[in-house]
């Protein structure tokens, strides 16, 4: 492919990216899922929880929910407070309801303005637990989930057919993937391709197996559709050729903008290789996009 072909590709690549999860329906949602514990507030507290917030971009709608046990004290309030770092602290900024003393649940929802949305997409949001032994903050969580690859399917389709190979799927940043059979039930050359989806195949949250498929499969007749083929999706499609063979993983790059709005949401990768006269479906990647 001519350099400048390949260069408007790219470009045209990450604004699709973009565009389809920054303004594709309203279901789009940011989701933060964040452990809450005693050292971050920098208290020696056998206290632990997790939550998670959620934002929507569109509405500006924050909502989140969690669990804690194990306090010192009994729970007095449950705040969210911002713009800061981690060991940095900042005024209340969100009032959150809870149940429970030592331990118990916390909930809430408020309507953010477009600079917390900002700050909440830069990190700088956290929650605190003040309890009557530390009326300071006994617990504390930044509002912020490293970003993840992580690969999914029911064992249909082989595993380590689609990896990464390189970098995390931080905004910014480039994450190379790898696409490959490891059956070895098709030889090189080959092309590479991977498939970009806001949503993983319908029957696969009910069912933990995707939608079975005649003749597109790597470890026999029959491979599994892990992705959602519904508009919008895929919204996405990068291609590689050069697949040289099995145990050697055909890289694909996927740059990733540098767009906060990005950050807490979810796409679901699938890849196919088109070798020998016909194209075979690899494992799932679930990435959760991060800082």
């Amino acid at each position: 492919m001519p350099t400048s072909i390949s260069l408007l590709a790219r470009k045209l690549a990450l604004f699709s990216l973009a565009q389809t999860l920054l303004i594709a329906g309203a279901a789009a949602q940011n989701v933060f899922t964040f452990p809450m514990d005693g050292p971050q507030m920098g208290i020696n507290s056998p206290g632990t929880g997790v939550a998670t917030v959620t934002l929507n971009t569109s509405t500006g709608l924050v909502s989140a929910d969690g669990s804690y046990s194990g306090l010192l004290g009994d729970l007095l309030g449950v705040h969210i407070h911002g713009p800061a770092l981690p060991g940095a602290s900042a005024p209340v900024k969100i009032i959150l309801s809870y149940a429970g003393t030592t331990s118990g649940t916390i909930t809430g929802s408020a309507q953010a303005t477009p600079t917390d949305i900002q700050n909440l997409l830069s990190g700088l949001y956290y929650i605190v637990l003040h309890t009557a032994a530390h009326g300071g903050g006994e617990l504390r969580g930044q509002i912020v989930t490293p970003s993840a690859a992580t690969p999914f399917g029911s064992g249909v389709n082989p595993q380590n057919s689609l990896v990464t190979l390189a970098g995390t799927p931080s905004i910014s940043s480039t994450l190379t993937l790898g696409i490959d059979n490891p059956t070895g039930s098709q030889s090189g050359p080959g092309t590479g391709l991977v498939f970009f989806a806001t949503q993983p195949d319908s029957l696969f949250p009910l069912t933990g197996s995707g939608t079975l498929l005649s003749g597109v499969g790597m470890s026999g007749p029959i491979g599994e559709l892990l992705i959602s083929a519904f508009a919008p999706n895929p919204f996405l499609t990068l291609i590689a050729p050069g697949w040289s063979g099995a145990g050697a993983p055909l890289p694909v790059d996927l740059n990733l903008p540098n767009n906060k709005n990005l950050v807490g949401r979810t796409l679901y990768l699938q890849g196919a290789l088109f070798a020998d006269s016909r194209f075979t479906l690899t494992n799932g990647l679930e990435l959760y996009l991060g800082l």
